[in-house]
């Protein structure tokens, strides 16, 4: 973020907790919070967005997608125009993906089940990548990385798609703090990154994962909890 150089970074609330304490430890960065008209509705609607981003003068949105811990997430028309709305409105979108294999309400068969079990059956997952047009143009700065969505917490390496002056800057930033990443242990990570590996370990993540919240919902409802929003992803209630 400190790369970025100065700007004003919002953040949607609810969202991940950790973005308002972490913001605030950067002197360049300001943040702020983008509220809902209805705090009854885990996610801002496009139109909101589009209201709030040509009024606010908001430089960078930083959001999870899936929304954590919330659950919900930003799909299909609705991900296609806030992509839209950050080229029109030259707005910069830094889209934490870190949860996107956790989909719990597909309607795809996976093999366990009888699907398919080849490139032609592949588990439900979400990304803005699908609406970029020009990955050099639109300003779309995308994370993920191995701890979440490989389920691989020790191996801190994560990834950026973005326009190229992006990459270079927080490349030459990285070489500057870190002395750059740890080669052997990316080299040792490659296999992880095969696509067939990545289908059959997501469909495996996807299996376990929902029966963990199928099991956790019907706990606390029999306990008289009230759940607002049931997640269809991430791991949290």
């Amino acid at each position: 973020m400190a790369a970025l150089g100065n700007m004003q970074v919002v953040y949607f609330c609810p969202d991940y907790t950790v973005y308002e304490q972490a913001l605030g430890l950067f002197l360049q960065i300001n943040p702020n919070a983008l509220l809902h008209r209805d705090v009854n509705e885990a996610l801002m609607s496009p139109e909101e967005f589009e209201f709030k981003a040509g009024r606010s003068g908001m430089g960078t949105v930083l959001l999870s997608n899936p929304a954590n811990p919330t659950g919900p997430s930003i799909e299909r028309k609705n991900l296609e125009e806030c992509v839209r709305i950050a080229r029109d409105n030259e707005t910069c979108i830094i889209m934490d993906e870190f949860y996107s294999h956790y989909y719990y309400d597909s309607t795809n068969v996976e093999p366990a089940n009888g699907g398919a079990d080849d490139n032609s059956n592949w588990p439900k997952t979400v990304s803005s990548a699908a609406y970029v047009d020009d990955v050099n143009a639109d300003p779309i700065i995308i994370i993920n990385g191995l701890t979440k969505n490989w389920r691989c917490p020790e191996l801190w390496f994560c990834w950026i798609i973005a326009p190229e002056p992006i990459v270079e800057m927080l490349a030459a930033a990285g070489s500057f703090f870190d002395g750059g990443a740890n080669a052997p242990p990316q080299k040792l990570s490659l296999p992880l990154m095969e696509l067939d590996f990545i289908r059959k370990d997501t469909w495996a993540l996807q299996r376990a994962f929902e029966k963990i919240r199928d099991y956790f919902l019907k706990d606390i409802r029999r306990l008289g909890v009230k759940v607002l929003h049931e997640p269809v992803f991430t791991f949290y209630v």
